[in-house]
């Protein structure tokens, strides 16, 4: 480049991706040196927990709807379980957990 400063999250993605100048020395420091890229590379991907959503609660009014059977509610009911059970796991892997 023409000697123009690098924007930070370009010059950390290239430290991150650059080899080590120097061979660990031990097997210790090859998995210190591991685990430290392991994390880094998981914290630039983890959302921040101001940017993570509200529980989200569910409305049953159709529950009190004339003209619903049912095996309708039974149905609309398994569908919304289903829908929870995917936003819970979506959740919990955004929280790293």
């Amino acid at each position: 480049m023409r000697g123009d400063v690098l924007p930070s999250g370009l010059k950390k993605a290239l430290d991150d991706l650059r080899p080590a100048t120097t061979r660990p020395r031990n097997e210790g420091e090859l998995l210190r040196q591991a685990e430290a890229r392991v994390e880094s590379l998981l914290e630039s991907v983890r959302v921040p927990l101001c940017y993570q959503s509200p529980p989200v609660e569910m409305c049953t009014s159709y529950r009190n709807k004339q003209g619903i059977t049912t095996s309708d509610k039974k149905l609309l009911d398994t569908v919304k379980d289903s829908l929870q059970k995917r936003i819970r796991k979506a959740t919990n892997g955004n929280r790293g957990t």
